[in-house]
């Protein structure tokens, strides 16, 4: 992993922008700190901890008031269609990929930090489609390696580390729950007689 994007390098920079952050075992999408939904990663103190623990880490963003809409369709003509419905629904944000065409946008909750949520997953031919909110109690790997592309994660223009927490566009609960609609309604139309659906989170935020 290029040392530009582990823990060490950006983390400091990420707080000071307004982000909680957290490490993320190189290599994988997942942090190894057992009670990590617990901790403070706005704290200077813990992530100063962690900073000497885990420099070489990747780096994951604490969801709830940093919204990602993970838009996780492997074709790319649904993944630009999907992710062009939400910049004009909601507004324009940084996207990041990791194995594209699959692509994550961020947005910032007001009012109090949305659930996560997430449209029915759709299998077509071993692909899996579906839109997900990150959101309260999830994470986000926005810096590393990919663990099945072996490369960097990249963004489309500017990526967290040059846009401060305050400067993302906002988004509401009401809005995530009618860009999801639509687009789950959408992915039914798609695949209607191809499709095996199973529900794996709630359609819609209550």
């Amino acid at each position: 992993m290029s040392e530009t994007q582990t823990y060490a390098s950006l983390a400091p920079k990420l707080l000071d922008a307004g982000y909680e952050v957290l490490p993320i075992v190189p290599n994988q999408k997942r942090p190894d700190i057992s009670n990590w939904t617990k901790l403070n990663f706005r704290d200077p103190s813990v992530v100063g901890q962690y900073l000497r623990k885990c420099p070489n880490y990747g780096i994951g963003v604490k969801t709830g008031d940093t919204v990602v809409i993970d838009i996780d369709c492997p074709r790319e003509d649904i993944a630009i269609e999907f992710q062009n419905y939400c910049l004009s629904k909601i507004g324009d944000a940084p996207i990041r990929f990791g194995k594209a065409p699959k692509r994550a946008l961020y947005y910032r909750a007001i009012d109090e930090p949305i659930k996560s949520s997430a449209t029915k997953r759709v299998v077509v031919e071993d692909e899996t489609f579906q839109v997900e909110v990150q959101g309260i109690g999830r994470q986000s790997v926005i810096y590393g390696m990919h663990p099945e592309t072996k490369r960097p994660y990249y963004w489309l223009n500017d990526s967290l580390v040059d846009l401060p927490f305050d400067q993302l566009t906002p988004v509401t609960a009401d809005q995530i729950d009618k860009v999801l609609g639509v687009l789950g309604d959408h992915l039914d139309q798609l695949f209607s007689n191809q499709a095996e659906q199973e529900n794996r989170y709630p359609s819609a935020l209550v």
